[in-house]
């Protein structure tokens, strides 16, 4: 079944996101509290039932998580292939849901805060991110308000009326 198949793969992804966690957390907590934390995840709505829809929704959580733990993992030490995978991680989650790319601002603010020391590499890769993701603004921004009248004028009818189905109104 195609579908099956589909949804399988963000059932692996929701697996992937709860040894994320776990894995993460681990290096900066107890086990026992690493746990509690994958554990939430794995009952999350977004691993229970948001994968079901066939929406990229997970891999963008993906990313997001290790892009943040890799954010609080790089120091003087880290390697530029290191960097290079933040880069990456940052890059793809932007094509993948381009409203996750306000992580960069919260991680740019870490870095002020408290990186201060890895401030030309973060902004190196920032620029390299931004250079990757230009295409893509370039051609979704000028089609936003396509999907939002689309939206408008095609789903919301569907729908029963109430005041929380149509918020224009």
């Amino acid at each position: 079944n195609q579908i099956l198949t589909v949804r399988g793969v963000f059932v692996a992804l929701g697996l992937a996101l709860i040894l994320l966690v776990y894995g993460a957390l681990r290096s900066f907590l107890p086990a026992a509290w690493a746990a509690v934390a994958a554990s939430a995840v794995a009952l999350s709505p977004l691993v229970t039932s948001t994968n079901q829809q066939i929406k990229w929704y997970t891999f963008a959580v993906v990313l997001g998580t290790a892009a943040g733990f890799l954010i609080l993992r790089l120091g003087n030490d880290a390697r530029g292939w290191q960097w290079a995978l933040y880069a990456a991680s940052m890059t793809l989650l932007a094509h993948t849901h381009y409203f996750l790319a306000l992580l960069v601002p919260a991680h740019a603010l870490f870095v002020l805060g408290w990186r201060r020391h890895v401030l030309r590499p973060f902004v190196l890769c920032m620029v390299v991110v931004t250079v990757l993701s230009l295409p893509w603004f370039l051609w979704a921004f000028p089609r936003q308000q396509m999907v939002v009248d689309w939206f408008v004028n095609t789903v919301l009818p569907t729908k029963a009326y109430n005041s929380w189905s149509q918020p224009l109104t």
